[in-house]
């Protein structure tokens, strides 16, 4: 039988600690932890940003940062502060919360600037930019992509957590709308491996968990749901989703 690894598998997910209660101890404890598993990404809140470059200091993993988190309605200059400090500190990546109410205030002008302002704030780093889908319509997510690829954000991430949980129906239509122009990394409620394969099956480039020791753990169980066919298609696309990981980073740090 067709076997997929929980490391062959966590090379295509991100990860992260990011709760208002979360102490130094709770970010020592899990970084430890998560960073034995080759992950894309470990991100926190910006507050311990400093703290995780140091624990992330000679892995492969990136270090991420949250930005205007989890609710985006910061203006617009205090969001690029935000980003600019990061990256002076050691983010790698940025994860930043869009403006959604003036989004859906039909503000699009605007949040298409502050698109373009985060990505030239962030320089060389990978942008990741979180509309909160569970908001959207299937049409303001493809807007809200084309907004994204046209402004050279790296990856929508679609949703903050906090109760926010993805769709299939979203991952797929952001896909379609923007194929190869755009990488797409479901978050949000992705608690076990049936969830995440499913992501990967509606066509995830990458996939966010804050419980990734739930979807490892679950991994054997989720496979025998699959014919030996579907899985070896979910193999095949995980390693297309793993050669696209140096392109991601490729794409901000040629």
């Amino acid at each position: 039988m067709v076997e997929l690894s929980a490391k062959h598998l966590a090379k295509v997910f991100s990860t992260a600690i990011i709760q208002p209660n979360t102490t130094v101890r709770d970010v020592i404890d899990f970084v430890n932890d998560m960073k034995k598993y080759p992950f894309a990404s470990i991100g926190v809140d910006t507050y311990h940003l400093p703290l995780l470059v140091k624990l992330l200091e000679g892995t492969e993993i990136d270090v991420a940062c949250t930005i205007a988190y989890p609710l985006g309605g910061l203006p617009l200059e205090l969001k690029v502060k935000q980003v600019r400090w990061a990256v002076a500190h050691g983010a790698e990546e940025v994860d930043v919360v869009m403006n959604v109410s003036a989004f859906k205030s039909g503000k699009y002008d605007y949040v298409k600037r502050e698109m373009e302002e985060v990505v030239r704030a962030a320089g060389d780093r990978i942008v990741k930019i979180i509309p909160c889908t569970v908001y959207l319509t299937p049409e303001e997510i493809r807007r809200v992509a084309r907004m994204m690829m046209e402004a050279g954000v790296t990856m929508l991430k679609t949703n903050a957590g906090y109760g926010q949980v993805t769709r299939y129906r979203d991952v797929k239509i952001a896909k379609e709308e923007v194929g190869d122009g755009l990488f797409v990394m479901p978050a949000g409620g992705i608690r076990n491996a049936d969830i995440a394969l499913g992501m990967i099956r509606a066509g995830a480039d990458r996939i966010d968990s804050g419980t990734p020791q739930d979807v490892f753990n679950s991994l054997h169980t989720a496979q025998r749901t699959y014919t030996d066919e579907e899985l070896e298609e979910i193999i095949k696309r995980i390693e297309e989703m793993n050669k696209a990981q140096p392109k991601i980073r490729g794409k901000v740090y040629d």
